[in-house]
């Protein structure tokens, strides 16, 4: 698909995740006090940098930092006791410009939540609540993870952006895809339908709360429901 950069994106919902075993790195989670819904200046430009994430499947929380180079990230393992951590895999991201508004669980925009791992500075920015569940009525070709984050993401004029509408109408968009998958094109149930768009005007979209990220069969994903009242064709005209 056209208009695509490679980015590693702490976007949970779609990623193949791997997990890893650990070499010389210091484990500062039981070691550093959590700072809860603390109030920092976040400027955009700092999510616009790349970002890698820990995604720890016991607590139900994924973690993001961009104190690591991709390189350093490579070599980076997790200490083999931490048996639910994981990290994040690779995404090919459709997203111009994005930024977390608050941590989730915090009460509102501005409050964020930290931790101190592997000399790091990490912010929480999703709560896990429901992972890997195969969807009814897909014939096994959706999985959908439910998690909770407050996600605004920008696409620039000129984009191609990827929206998946169910047989209810509501729709979906693509903010990234596996780098490691081997078709381009995904098996969709009946009824669903993928239709890609050019826009013509920058368009804000904003994932706020629990939503639902849907992970395709040949690991694409598309997040939402959108707002009930989104209109594409507001962009594209």
């Amino acid at each position: 698909m056209p208009g695509m950069k490679p980015i590693i994106l702490f976007l949970l919902t779609s990623s193949l995740l791997i997990f890893s075993c650990s070499e010389g790195h210091q484990d500062l989670a039981n070691d550093t006090p959590v700072e809860f819904c603390v109030e920092r200046d976040l400027r955009q430009e700092e999510f616009n940098r790349v970002f890698y994430e820990i995604i720890d499947l016991g607590e139900k929380e994924v973690w993001g930092t961009n104190e690591f180079t991709e390189e350093e990230f490579d070599e980076f393992k997790i200490p083999f006791w931490r048996k639910t951590w994981r990290k994040n895999s690779p995404r090919e991201g459709f997203i111009d410009s994005m930024i977390f508004t608050r941590s989730p669980g915090c009460p509102e925009d501005g409050l964020f939540t930290y931790k101190q791992m592997f000399d790091k500075d990490w912010l929480k920015v999703v709560n896990l609540v429901e992972v890997n569940q195969k969807m009814e009525g897909t014939d096994g070709l959706l999985t959908r993870f439910t998690l909770e984050k407050y996600h605004r993401v920008w696409f620039f004029a000129g984009k191609e952006v990827y929206i998946l509408t169910n047989p209810d109408g509501e729709q979906y968009i693509s903010l990234t895809r596996s780098t490691q998958r081997e078709t381009d094109t995904a098996n969709l149930p009946d009824g669903w339908v993928l239709t890609p768009y050019t826009i013509k005007k920058d368009m804000i979209i904003d994932l706020f709360g629990v939503l639902d990220v849907l992970r395709g069969d040949n690991e694409d994903s598309y997040q939402g429901p959108l707002a009930s009242d989104f209109d594409i064709k507001e962009y594209t005209q």
